[in-house]
Order: structure tokens, then sequence, then C-alpha cells
């Protein structure tokens, strides 16, 4: 049963909730004597608290003749062996604690991509990196898709993917849904990124029935007299309102809707005008006036908080393996969608709750506290030798 009022968040509880989670939800297999599924996800709980690595983890909680590398081959030597079986089961474990009605109604739902920087060579194959436009001087990146729910009170994310290179967006898109739809978790409609305007992508959302509504990728000829403007460049020029509009590929159409909205622009300097920009958003089972049609899709960049709180609490490593990596952001979303939880439990949230970076920072002094509460271990006297 819910409780009214009754609940309170703090870290021992966060810390009682994470640790007895993981070690039940993701059991290591053939625990070491001193590598125990309970001291190897303290330490790795530790490292996404403070965001560090497992070898400072190591070094601040202090554990007889435990290393990062006896944590990193117990966690190899624990879990599943294949990138794609550890996938499939963080999945799984993710989603085993959501918040409260999450499944009784429909839910707005957004799929992202995220880019990981990265600056060394592939480990195994090239496949394992995702080459995009330059960002923080690399065009490498290990990549990840997600897809959460964007509703403010519910921002859980429902499951995530590894993304290889050269690989096409409507697979990805199409793996995301499975994942939702697995879940239980009814769509109401799917917000996505610029960058999954493409034919196959909305033929792919169509082919699911599923409402969605993204921005459109300004195409077509630049008007120059006397030619005139074509494609959705024509669009940015008529009226706020719906207009019909049919994409072509080979031999195949699709018919969706593109709803022309004017936003109005403050420049800084106050000595210049303010302007209506146009924005064109292109959606199929979505309909409402263009104000409306545009703080819809502003629900998106609640996918983005999602990103900055797995920011937080994701692990840092320089490990070349895509599987340590993968299974550090499955960590990072386990504590997110933990955290989201429980503060669903509180029926109403008190004034000044914590936020999940203050309570990842007192998540690490109790676990450092606990760790420095422990009675040291007995250790065994060298015989002593008498010298003549």
């Amino acid at each position: 049963m819910r409780s009214h009022g009754k609940f309170t968040l703090h870290s021992r509880a966060v810390k009682a909730q994470a640790v007895s989670f993981l070690t039940q939800s993701l059991p290591l297999r053939k625990p070491g004597s001193k590598c125990t599924s309970s001291v190897v996800y303290r330490i790795v709980l530790y490292a996404a608290a403070w965001a560090t690595s497992l070898a400072a983890a190591c070094e601040e909680l202090v554990h007889e003749d435990v290393c990062d590398q006896a944590v990193r081959d117990a966690l190899r030597r624990g879990l599943p062996q294949r990138i794609a079986d550890l996938e499939k089961r963080l999945n799984e474990v993710i989603t085993i604690r959501l918040p409260r009605g999450v499944l009784r109604q429909r839910r707005v739902v957004a799929i992202d991509l995220h880019l990981d920087p990265y600056y060394g060579e592939p480990w195994k194959n090239k496949n394992e990196l995702y080459r995009s436009q330059p960002k923080q001087g690399t065009s490498d990146f290990h990549a990840y898709a997600t897809v959460a729910i964007v509703e403010k009170g519910q921002r859980s994310t429902l499951g995530f993917t590894r993304v290889k290179a050269k690989e096409k967006m409507p697979a990805i898109v199409s793996r995301l849904l499975d994942l939702v739809a697995a879940r239980g978790v009814r769509i109401r409609r799917v917000l996505l990124d610029r960058g999954f305007f493409s034919f196959d992508v909305m033929a792919e959302l169509k082919s699911r029935k599923v409402s969605w509504l993204m921005p459109v990728a300004i195409r077509g000829r630049v008007p120059k007299h006397p030619k005139k403007a074509t494609g959705f460049r024509a669009l940015l020029q008529r009226r706020s309102g719906w207009y019909e509009h049919t994409l072509k590929k080979n031999s195949e159409s699709l018919t969706f809707d593109v709803c022309v909205v004017r936003r109005l622009v403050v420049p800084k300097d106050r000595r210049r005008k303010r302007w209506l920009k146009p924005m064109l958003f292109a959606s199929m089972g979505v309909r409402g006036e263009p104000r409306v049609i545009r703080e819809q899709y502003r629900k998106r960049f609640g996918i983005e908080t999602s990103y900055r709180q797995l920011r937080q609490a994701w692990a840092k490593t320089t490990s070349r393996d895509p599987w340590l990596r993968l299974l550090l952001l499955g960590m990072a979303i386990v504590l997110v969608n933990l955290w989201v939880w429980l503060r669903s439990l509180r029926d109403p949230a008190p004034e000044g709750a914590w936020s999940f970076e203050r309570l990842l920072r007192e998540l690490a002094y109790d676990l450092r506290r606990e760790q420095e509460a422990e009675p040291p271990k007995s250790q065994s006297r060298e015989p002593i030798t008498s010298h003549a």
C-alpha cells in the first residue's frame, strides 16, 4: 500500500534499497570469499555516487585484498559474458521498480540518441564505435539510445540499447519500442529528435500504429529570384497551421501532417527588434493548435534531464571494453530509476526535497561511514623465529 507522508527519503534507505536490489536482481555467479556480491556492489555504488572510477572507489573504501581488478573480474565472472545478454538482463532490471500508476494509462515517451565521446582505439573491431559529427574533439563515440517517460514525476527510463557503427535508425527505434511493449507500458505518443526524421523511421512508426511528433529537417531549394522555394522551405513561408505533406522513396510514398509554428524570438540586444521564427513539426496521430503542439514537444526535453542525472551517477572508466562501459551505464540508470521510484512513494513530497545529486553525495558518505564502522579483520601473525 502507498504510505501517506510516513516515508522519508534518506541515504540509508537508498543504500539499503540499492544494495539489496542489485544483489537480488543481478546476483553474481561464483562470488569469491572476499569479492562477495555485497562488497562488489557497494564499491560500484560508491564509484557511481562520486562519478569516479572503480580504482578510486577501492582506495576510498579500504577492503582487504580487494582491488579494482578483482572487482572487474568478479563482475565479468558473475554476470552474462555476451554483451547482448548483459544488455537484455539490464533492461529487465531497470524496470523492476517503476512509479505507481505507470501502467494504468497511456504515457508520453521520448526516444533519443546519447553519444559518449571516445578518444582511443576500438577494443576488438571498428563496429564498436559510432561515428558522428565532431564533438568535444572527437568523431568517435560509444553510442546508446534510450526511451524514457517524460511526464513530470514519472521520468523513468524504460529501456536502452547499444548503437553500433552504421546502424540504421529504424532498427534502433524498433528495438526500443519492443522494450516498451515488453514492459506493458502503453504509448500515448512518441517524441523524437530531428535526427530521427527520415522516411524509414516514419514508416516504421506508422506500421506500429504509434502516434509520433518530431521536428522537420529542413530540406528543399533555397529561394532565389526568380525561382521559388520548394519542399519544406516553401512551408516555412506559410501561415501557422496544419498542412499535408508527402515524402517519396523509390516507388513508396508516405503522407503525414506538418504543423507550422511561429515562435517569438527576443534578442539579447534590446536595440534589435523581436521577430517570429517559423518552426515545422511533423506528426501522425497528433493534432491541436500550433502553440499547443510546440508545448507538447517541449516535454521531450525531460529526457535531457534524465541524461544530466545519468552523468551524475555514471562511474568513469578508461577501459576499451564496451561490456564494462555498458554495465556502468546500466548501474547509473538503475540508480536514477530507483530514485524516481522512491520519490513516488512519498505523498506529498515535502518542501526542500533532496535533489538526485545531493542524494548521491549522502549515499557515498553513508557507504564510507559504514565501512569505517566495520571492525577490522584479524590478521594472521607471522611465527616468531629465534636466531642463535
